[in-house]
This record gives C-alpha cells, sequence and structure tokens, in this order.
C-alpha cells in the first residue's frame, strides 16, 4: 500500500536526525480516500478525496503501539485494528489511493504520506469501505 513519504515529512526527519532539532510528532494521523493516486506535490486540498458527502469522513488511528507497529521483515509501519470508514449513503465513486494526513478534517491538514490502493473500487449507496489490520503499510521510501 502506501510508501510515498511527503515533503513535510522527510524535512522534519531530516532536520531531527541529521541537524538535531525538535521534530514535534502529530497527534492525529487521518486516513482519506482518493479518487486519483496523490502525488508528492499536492496539499491536503488540492489532491483528489474523495467527495465531501454521503457519509464520507476521514478516519484517525492516533499514534500508539495499540494502533501501530513495526514489522522489520518489511520494513514497514502498519495498522494493527482494522480502518473501517462509514457505509456509503449516496454513490462515493472510485477509490484509487489513499492519503495519510495529520488532521480529520475535509480538505485540511499535512499529507505525510500517501500511495495507490492494491485494487481500486467504485463505492456506491450501502457500500462501505475497509482495510483490515496489517494492510495499511507505510514504508520509508
Amino acid at each position: 500500500m502506501p510508501g510515498n513519504m511527503s515533503v513535510a515529512l522527510q524535512d522534519g526527519l531530516a532536520d531531527l536526525i541529521f541537524r538535531s532539532r525538535a521534530y514535534t510528532a502529530d497527534a492525529v494521523l487521518a486516513i482519506a480516500l482518493a479518487s486519483g493516486i496523490p502525488t508528492a506535490s499536492q496539499g491536503a486540498n488540492a489532491f483528489s478525496e474523495w467527495q465531501n458527502a454521503g457519509g464520507y469522513v476521514r478516519q484517525t488511528l492516533v499514534p500508539s503501539t495499540s494502533n501501530w507497529a513495526y514489522n522489520a521483515a518489511s520494513g514497514a509501519i502498519v495498522n494493527m485494528v482494522a480502518v473501517t470508514f462509514p457505509v456509503c449513503t449516496a454513490p462515493g465513486g472510485w477509490v484509487s489511493g489513499i492519503m495519510l494526513l495529520n488532521s480529520s478534517g475535509y480538505g485540511v491538514g499535512t499529507p505525510l504520506a500517501w500511495g495507490a490502493v492494491t485494487t481500486p473500487k467504485y463505492y456506491d449507496v450501502n457500500d462501505q469501505a475497509t482495510f483490515p489490520s496489517g494492510s495499511l503499510a507505510f514504508t520509508f521510501s
């Protein structure tokens, strides 16, 4: 799943590691669905986030060892709990990518990482996007 790290996150980690500057971890990690595949140059309100309708809201997993784990074999940080979006109350359209941001509010926040979903899917009324435990794998590459 996602493997791309935003410039903002890269800069913060580089400052922490190489320049002994403080890096303040985000209190919120929100997963957003995207109708396209986000890119490094897009801000939170520029990437193709799913429609702000039909029951859609970003889902959050706060930073903690009960929500996220490091998989040494793959070198990825993975979700330890399922991420389940609300049931669609209107046709939602295609989901081709996801983005991890530091805000749960629609169209706001700083992108941290993004990627394409393994299999794009069209979501209609009564469909529900779910990412099982271990299916969101963020790598530092």
